[in-house]
Order: structure tokens, then C-alpha cells, then sequence
């Protein structure tokens, strides 16, 4: 498990401690069993990057503030393809388009998720024992006569549930004979763009969100035959 800043890391307990070099001759401690993965800590800048943030410098706060999604080329299903939030992404920015097809989509799963806990006492800290954000609303207002609660002061998103709560959403494959996404970019990495096509319009906002400036019709893509054909 990749746990995401000092919060996260915070919400699971251990009762020894290690040092660990941040840098050259720069000590801190740590709580022990847990490790540095410079692996994901390479994958994190890089869509820090993609998010249009500065890698060495942008927070975790300021990545969950933007609240990008990066879309997973590698895992199509007959279903679609998964669109991830930052923490869980592994690989390409998603055009605005899927990012609100996303957004809209995640509202009801979010609503449903058991990651959510009280801030007034314990009955719900325990990550098995994490209740929806409206049972814990109800929960409030019921238990502690709060009726109109806020976030980390009365209820806060359980750590230990992260993952629980930012579950991928899904976005259908365009029909194979949709005869709109036929644009194919020439710029992208080979295994994306043999799976992947654009309406016009998306096209130009794909290259607006990751190269940040206008295709040109032959140079950086090319208007295909068919549609999208999703073998």
C-alpha cells in the first residue's frame, strides 16, 4: 500500500521509530515498517507535472485542492476504461471532458463509500467500522445534537479508507462505429495512442491540458479512417 503524506501516514500506529535520510547528511524519524518508495515517489512528480504544478515544489493539499484525473490506458475492459484520481493514477492526464464524466459519476460512489468517521467519539474510528458520509451526518446531528457539522472539526475522511473512497469511475467506449472519435494523436507514448481516439474538439483540449498549446493536422495528429475500434 502507497500511503500518501504525513495524514495518511499518521493513521496507522506503530510503536517504534527509525531514521531516515530526507537528503545528503539530513536525518529525520520516521515511525518504523514504513519505507520510502522512490518508485511512486518518481510517478507522483510526474503527475504533479501533468497537472500543470511544480513537482519540487507542489503539496499534497495543493494536488487534492486541483483534483486532477489521470486516465489508466492499460486496463480497458469491455465496460471502458478507468478514470483515477491523482493518488491512485498511474499514467495519463484524462481530458477535461472524461475529468467531468468522472467527477459526476464519483459524486454517488463517494456518497456510498464507509470511509467517513466522527469526530466526537470513537464508535467509528476504526477503518472496519467507518460509516458513509450521510450515516455519519445523521449520525451528528442524532448522537451529538450537531445539526449542521463541518468537515475535520465534527467528521472527518478516515485515512485508513483512502482508497475505499477514491474507487476508480469508469468511462463507457465510445460504440465502435461512432463515427466522431476518429483523431489520433501522434505525440502521446505508442501503447496509448494505438487505444485511445478524440473528437475534434477533444483533440484540441487534449493538447491544451498536456503539451499546452494547438495540434497541427499531420504534424502532432492524424484524422483516422474508422472509429475507435476496441478490439
Amino acid at each position: 500500500m502507497v500511503l500518501v503524506g504525513w495524514p495518511m501516514i499518521n493513521a496507522y500506529s506503530t510503536t517504534h521509530r527509525s531514521s531516515q535520510q530526507l537528503r545528503d547528511g539530513v536525518y529525520i524519524s520516521m515511525p518504523a515498517g514504513f519505507a520510502f518508495n522512490r518508485y511512486s515517489s518518481l510517478v507522483s512528480g510526474k503527475l504533479v507535472k501533468l497537472a500543470g504544478m511544480n513537482p519540487r515544489k507542489a503539496t499534497v493539499g495543493e494536488m487534492d485542492r486541483r483534483d486532477p484525473r489521470f486516465v489508466h490506458t492499460a486496463f480497458f475492459t469491455e465496460k471502458g476504461y478507468p478514470v483515477l484520481t491523482w493518488r491512485v493514477a498511474l499514467s495519463l492526464l484524462a481530458t477535461p471532458e472524461e475529468e467531468a464524466q468522472a467527477k459526476q459519476s464519483e459524486e454517488s460512489l463517494r456518497a456510498l463509500a464507509k470511509a467517513w468517521s466522527c469526530n466526537h467519539c470513537h464508535d467509528f474510528l476504526e477503518a472496519s467500522e467507518a460509516e458513509s458520509q450521510t450515516f455519519i451526518l445523521e449520525h451528528l446531528r442524532s448522537r451529538h445534537g450537531i445539526a449542521a457539522p463541518k468537515i475535520l472539526r465534527d467528521y472527518f475522511l478516515n485515512e485508513r479508507c483512502r482508497h475505499t473512497y477514491e474507487v476508480p469511475s469508469e468511462i463507457a467506449i465510445p460504440d465502435r462505429n461512432m463515427e466522431l472519435f476518429k483523431c489520433k494523436c501522434t505525440r502521446c507514448h505508442q501503447a496509448v495512442v494505438e487505444k485511445r481516439r478524440f473528437t475534434a474538439e477533444g483533440i484540441q483540449e487534449h493538447f491544451a491540458w498536456v503539451y499546452n498549446r494547438d495540434p497541427v493536422l499531420g504534424v502532432d495528429f492524424v484524422v483516422s479512417r474508422t472509429a475507435m475500434l476496441m478490439e
